[in-house]
């Protein structure tokens, strides 16, 4: 991004701030402390751990899950606890029907499948596991063919890791392969690097 992007990206998330002064509503704070932590990450600065807690706090508070809600933790998922994200996930998917349907459900489930690469990518078995188990009894139709496909890869990533990096592999070259027809090969490409980077270091 140039310079005069960065400015105005750094208005919106003060005007934001200054909205939830003058309107009383809190909402506008938690947009402005998703902005913070965007901007601090890609400008490659510490992100402040206040902010992280303050969202922490934020979505924990949450009785019913909007789907601005889900977007804006879907922002800033890769900054909470291992715990943390094991207990959004549970909550998100309660409230998600086993066979899904609309843009809603979409919307929740490709938050969970970020939620479950970060838990992946960190090492935990466990809650992978139990994520991928939960997702697996969700019936996807198949306009939901992108996040079916992720499924499979996220899949063939814990197979590769954690049970039989030959099944594993064989997975993910079918998963690559259906990529490369249904999206791009420069999408395919992307997911390929970030199988290897997960399963090879």
């Amino acid at each position: 991004m140039e310079n005069s992007d960065w400015v105005s990206l750094l208005q919106i998330k003060n005007d934001f701030q200054e909205l939830a002064i003058s309107k009383h509503q809190y909402i506008y704070h938690i947009l402005s402390l998703v902005l913070e932590i965007i901007i601090a990450e890609k400008q490659h600065k510490t992100v402040s751990q206040q902010a992280i807690n303050e969202l922490t706090d934020y979505f924990f508070s949450l009785d019913y899950w909007t789907n601005l809600d889900i977007g804006l933790m879907g922002s800033v998922v890769s900054y909470f606890t291992t715990e943390a994200i094991v207990l959004f996930t549970d909550t998100i998917l309660e409230n998600t029907p086993d066979k899904l349907k609309n843009n809603l459900d979409r919307i929740k489930i490709d938050t969970i499948l970020n939620l479950v690469s970060v838990l992946i990518s960190r090492k935990e078995k466990s809650a992978s596991k139990q994520l991928l188990t939960l997702l697996f009894a969700k019936q996807f139709p198949s306009y939901f063919a992108f996040q079916k496909l992720y499924l499979l890869e996220l899949k063939a990533i814990y197979q590769s890791i954690w049970e039989d990096p030959k099944q594993g592999r064989s997975l993910h070259d079918d998963v690559i392969h259906s990529v490369s027809l249904l999206l791009s090969k420069a999408e395919a490409q992307e997911w390929d690097a970030y199988f290897i980077e997960l399963t090879e270091h």
